[in-house]
């Protein structure tokens, strides 16, 4: 297995939109950790950790978490396994999505 410390994806998504920023390949594995900076007005956000379709009830880590003017959120120490992605769903086109970690590849 191959093990490779990288960026996993960078995205400043549309709004209102259900958008899939990263998914685990066949066989690999991931962990990583997120930075969720909003650069404009006050709104929310939601964070899926779902099976590599669109986010269902029970996948949610956030949702409609409120995230202030120029703030930023870490996340740290997400596990995900071959074929779970991170999908997430902004409430302003404001939001950059940041995701930096370890791959594991077969």
């Amino acid at each position: 297995m191959a093990i490779t410390t990288k960026r996993l994806f960078a995205s400043r998504p549309s709004a209102t939109t259900n958008t899939e920023l990263y998914e685990v390949g066949a066989g690999d594995g991931a962990t990583l950790n997120m930075s969720i900076c909003n650069t404009g007005a006050a709104t929310t956000f939601r964070l899926a950790l779902t099976a590599g379709s669109a986010p269902a009830n029970g996948e949610y880590v956030f949702y409609d978490l409120p995230i202030a003017a120029n703030e930023t959120r870490q996340i740290t120490g997400i596990c995900l396994t071959a074929g779970q992605a991170v999908w997430v769903y902004s409430g302003a086109a404001t939001i950059d999505y940041v995701g930096t970690g370890i791959e594991e590849t077969a």
